[in-house]
């Protein structure tokens, strides 16, 4: 019997949870760009050393300014993908696991375990449907 819906959905979760992958809700960018300029400024006002100093300074304050603005995939899966963009994931999930004769979930993580191609094809799915689903 193939995996349903609801069990696919177990295994994106628990991959991600393997994986700890998270998402940048909102500034990372801006964070990597105000590191840039205080690494730049420092540069050029105090050479190599304003350039450590600059950069230094400058992930601290990204990093304090950003913090909590990241989320859990498992989390974005659970709670905010609506049921048209899950049912999109696991056909997505099912399209990269078609070559796997597996009728439940241990099975799925034992044979993703073993094969790292496969496992990093999964990972890929569920990045590429949460950044593009929710621009995440």
């Amino acid at each position: 019997m193939p995996l349903t819906h609801r069990e696919l959905l177990e295994v994106c979760e628990i991959i991600s949870s393997q994986e700890q992958l998270k998402v940048a809700v909102r500034g990372a960018l801006k964070g990597a760009a105000f590191t840039g300029l205080t690494a730049l400024i420092g540069g050029l006002v105090a050479g190599p050393v304003g350039l450590a100093v600059g950069s230094a300074a400058g992930g601290v304050v990204s990093a304090m300014g950003n913090r909590g603005k990241y989320k859990s995939v498992i989390y974005v899966i659970m709670y905010e993908m609506t049921d048209k963009e899950k049912r999109s994931l696991t056909n997505a999930v099912k399209n990269a696991l078609r070559g796997i004769d597996a009728s439940d979930i241990a099975t799925v993580l034992t044979v993703l375990a073993s094969n790292h191609i496969l496992k990093s094809q999964v990972i890929n799915v569920i990045k590429k449907a949460v950044s593009q689903n929710l621009g995440l």
